[in-house]
């Protein structure tokens, strides 16, 4: 796999292994939506993620901007949902970030991240700081920016991301939940990991781990 470049067959692996090993992480997920929600949210990981991986199964020759599009649409219609729109919007965005393009570098990552950003900000209607899956999705977008301006290594960028993100998942803990059925809760729900960030945060470490192996 180049440094510099992913390539289209590159980009299919990259998201079908992500896809494929958040199947690890749904009971953390239900775990933490059951404190502040109804659970729905570890169902929504193994589904939506399972379509993901069985859409890419079936991807001939569609560009990578299609295939973003693709897996972001199947994800939605796996099992509809409050988080399952956000996230196939992210995805859906950041395709059409990359239209034209037969492989992607780090600038096209952070332009991917940008886009879905702007894209579920647009969708949801919520910002940094309400306790949802953007506060860790705009931290790794920063940091993608960020290591995007002086580097040109995919590994690094999407590393650094993912460093980002767990970080901002993590500050979830202190915040009150100010979007979506969670807000009912109230201050109940200071104290526990935003869910929808930690499944974000997870999906990036793990396709960073996808393109590069964990960490050591």
């Amino acid at each position: 796999m180049s440094a510099d470049t992913l390539t289209r067959d590159e980009v299919i692996k990259v998201l079908k292994e992500a896809a494929a090993r958040m199947q690890g992480h749904v009971k953390q997920v239900r775990d933490l939506d059951a404190e502040i929600g109804d659970g729905d949210l570890g169902i929504t990981v193994q589904k939506c993620f399972g379509a993901v991986e069985n859409y890419l199964a079936g991807v001939t020759d569609e560009p990578i901007t299609d295939i973003l599009k693709g897996a972001g649409m199947a994800f939605s219609e796996a099992n509809p949902s409050t988080f399952s729109a956000l996230f196939s919007a992210g995805l859906r965005k950041a395709g059409n970030a990359v239209r034209e393009k037969g492989s992607l570098t780090a600038a096209d990552i952070a332009a991917m991240f940008d886009a879905a950003v702007k894209g579920i900000m647009k969708l949801g209607k919520a910002q940094e700081g309400d306790k949802t899956l953007l506060d860790a999705l705009i931290p790794a977008a920063q940091a993608a920016a960020s290591a995007a301006q002086t580097d040109s290594s995919l590994s690094r960028i999407l590393r650094a991301a993912a460093d980002a993100a767990e970080k901002g998942m993590k500050i979830t803990i202190g915040m009150v939940s100010k979007q979506g059925r969670a807000r009912s809760f109230g201050e109940r729900t200071r104290g526990v990991q935003d869910p929808g960030a930690t499944a974000v945060a997870i999906f990036i470490k793990e396709s960073a781990n996808a393109l590069v192996g964990p960490h050591q």
